[in-house]
């Protein structure tokens, strides 16, 4: 009976070691890691490499991939599967069985396969790659499938708008700030959709040469999603600068500047918005022109001159916002 046993045991070995996956990775290294994301519309390549005993084969592979937070109608996550039968699928595009991800998401991909790895072939590199990839693999000789995973960081540039006020909506509003108003200050949204890494906000003077002290501000973030440009994050900014901050601190190159009594003078200088996302999209996100026209009242407005049209419609829409605040 010993023996019988022990021949039995022996005859599983090899079976058990007949397919293993020795690494999952990405071909170009980069993606693994948040701070290093494949750059959107780049392509990258994932790849499950195995070892098989000789003389099975590689039969079946496929991958796998959950979209991050998005879900089909009746409310489970949407993922796309890519199948394939062997070396002779190389270069096949994804069919998608059984996935609930949308065609034109799936058909980006092709299976990239030998007789010693399975892989897929991702181009125009998508924030919704980012995730869990997982790979399954099976050889000939039926001893069961193996399964290798890894994490993916795919990045995309900000889009950074105004959302107070609300360029997107007019172009034309202005922020309205009065000095001699009980309570003057300037407040701002900006708006950053997609954008991965996620940004951060640095608001400019003027141009983008001339940096705010984020020390001058009161800051509040925010994360949202709308229904058509999708996920985003945005920073309101209170600000109060008095016309010497704007003078000395931020270089205002306005006559104000060298009126010593500084009232009954209207000017206007430029709030710009930009984000940052580290090593990633600089050249970019700089070129983006995110700014805002700030009209500034440093005294009396009648002495100033009236306000047009479009100056009291933002002006009554600041005070509704900053009614609907308190």
């Amino acid at each position: 009976m010993a023996f019988a046993c022990a021949v039995f045991l022996a005859l599983l070995a090899p079976i058990a070691d007949a397919l293993s996956i020795s690494d999952t990775s990405v071909v170009e290294g980069i993606g693994l890691v948040m701070e290093k994301p494949i750059m959107e519309k780049n392509t990258f390549t994932l790849r499950c490499r195995v070892t098989l005993t000789s003389p099975d084969e590689l039969v079946f592979c496929q991958w796998t991939h959950i979209l991050p937070r998005e879900f089909t109608s009746d409310n489970k996550e949407k993922k796309v599967i890519c199948p394939a039968a062997g070396p002779n699928d190389q270069g096949a595009a994804c069919r998608n069985p059984g996935g609930t991800a949308d065609s034109s998401y799936a058909s980006r991909i092709s299976m990239d396969m030998s007789s010693t790895h399975c892989g897929i072939k991702v181009t125009n590199a998508d924030p919704r790659d980012t995730g869990r990839w997982e790979c399954h693999v099976a050889d000939s000789s039926g001893s069961g499938a193996q399964k290798g995973a890894l994490d993916i960081f795919a990045s995309n540039q900000s889009r950074v708008f105004f959302k107070v006020p609300d360029l997107l909506a007019d172009d034309n509003q202005v922020i309205i700030y009065d000095l001699e108003a009980s309570r003057p200050e300037i407040d701002a949204t900006c708006r950053g959709y997609g954008g991965s890494p996620e940004p951060k906000f640095v608001w400019y003077f003027e141009d983008d040469r001339n940096e705010i002290d984020a020390r001058d501000m009161t800051k509040r973030t925010r994360k949202g999603k709308d229904s058509i440009l999708g996920d985003y994050v945005e920073e309101s900014i209170t600000w109060v600068p008095t016309i010497d901050d704007m003078c000395r601190k931020y270089k205002l190159r306005q006559p104000v500047c060298d009126n010593n009594t500084k009232k009954n003078r209207r000017f206007n200088f430029n709030l710009l918005c930009k984000a940052d996302q580290g090593d990633y999209y600089k050249t970019e996100n700089l070129a983006q022109d995110a700014s805002v026209i700030v009209e500034v009242y440093s005294g009396n407005r009648g002495a100033a001159g009236s306000l047009s049209k479009s100056g009291l419609l933002v002006a009554t829409a600041l005070m509704l916002l900053s009614a609907a605040k308190w």
